[in-house]
């Protein structure tokens, strides 16, 4: 299993496109016009990291709590 600081986490940003960072990061590793388009791009640079996408239906509170595996 690969450490958690080497995984991705793929959210959407308020500017409309996704940014793939690593955990603590501040800026984006990579970046993509569709959550799979940064996911793809992260995973292509660490094939053995862990890729987390962000639910993209918000639920009716409003809230994106819920990650999934997409990588």
């Amino acid at each position: 299993m690969p450490r958690n600081d080497a995984n991705f986490y793929v959210e959407r940003r308020p500017s409309g496109d996704y940014a793939a960072r690593k955990r603590g990061s501040q800026r984006a590793s990579f970046t993509g016009d569709t959550q799979q388009e940064a996911a793809k791009k992260a995973h292509r640079s660490d094939p053995n990291a862990i890729i987390m996408g962000e639910r993209v239906r918000a639920p009716r509170d409003g809230s994106r709590d819920k990650w999934r595996r997409l990588f």
